[in-house]
């Protein structure tokens, strides 16, 4: 009786066992790097995605319920002959709430190795379409790419709108209007080119523009909106080694247990 208890229970250990197993290897153990407002991203982050938050400020004035999000999905790491490719879906949400009403129209970045060098970028407002090879994006929204300056941000290696600069005024982009034929969240794909071969960058100093800002004394003004806090999702997982360890603990105190005299024993 006591034999066959004991087996149970060891087969019901190896099942529990064998389910940690298959969830740690269909669930990445983690997602993404951050070192403050910086990001890092490589090849194992393929899928994974993490979000920036956005406030908002005319001028030097910050605006309460002003604010967007970005969402950024790694959809991987292309390598061609002389660059090497890095692929974003972006899903870009206006939540301005309150009595704000606004237009996010743009929105920037920098790149750089993970020790914050800059990296050269091939093809940023490049008037000849979309070769591959080249930094460029399509979608929704924000289908044209510049390198310029961000209100409260200042100098981005790359923004993406639908203007002619990353600074200058656009009908487009995601609002929180009713009134307006434009959604409050809308994505594109963005492709950042590197000059040479990349395994690793980072994104940092992330900005976004406002236009169209009306409520709270303001009234069809611009403004930018400055990188908050990235949140990261992911679901803790045990080590393999942790999973054998408590298994092995486990299976000597069941051991342990079975050849202890039986002290109700008379």
């Amino acid at each position: 009786m006591f034999r066959s208890s004991l087996q149970l229970t060891l087969a019901s250990a190896v099942l529990a066992t064998a389910g940690i197993w298959a969830l740690a290897a269909s669930t990445p153990a983690s997602a993404f790097n951050f070192n403050g407002s910086r990001v890092r991203v490589d090849a194992t982050d393929v899928g994974q995605t993490f979000k920036a938050t956005f406030d908002g400020k005319v001028g030097e004035n910050q605006v309460q319920g002003l604010s967007s999000e970005a969402t950024f999905k790694f959809l991987g790491l292309t390598t061609l002959a002389d660059t090497t490719e890095a692929n974003f879906e972006i899903t870009m949400l206006n939540n301005s709430s309150g009595n704000i009403l606004s237009r996010t129209t743009a929105l920037g970045f920098n790149l750089t190795d993970w020790q914050g060098n800059k990296l050269d970028l091939v093809g940023v407002g490049n008037a000849g379409g979309n070769p591959s090879g080249t930094t460029r994006s399509q979608g929704q929204i924000f289908r044209r790419d510049f390198s310029g300056q961000m209100p409260n941000v200042g100098a981005v290696d790359v923004c993406f709108t639908d203007a002619n600069a990353c600074n200058a005024n656009t009908a487009n982009g995601v609002d929180n209007d009713s009134r307006t034929r434009l959604s409050n969240q809308a994505t594109f794909t963005a492709t950042v080119a590197f000059t040479g071969a990349v395994k690793q960058f980072a994104l940092s100093n992330f900005g976004v523009r406002y236009e169209n800002i009306n409520g709270e004394g303001y009234v069809g003004a611009s403004g930018a909106g400055e990188f908050k806090i990235p949140t990261q999702q992911k679901q803790a997982i045990p080590e393999p080694a942790t999973v054998g360890a408590v298994l092995l603990v486990g299976m000597l105190m069941l051991s342990r247990r079975r050849f202890q005299p039986n002290s109700s024993a008379p």
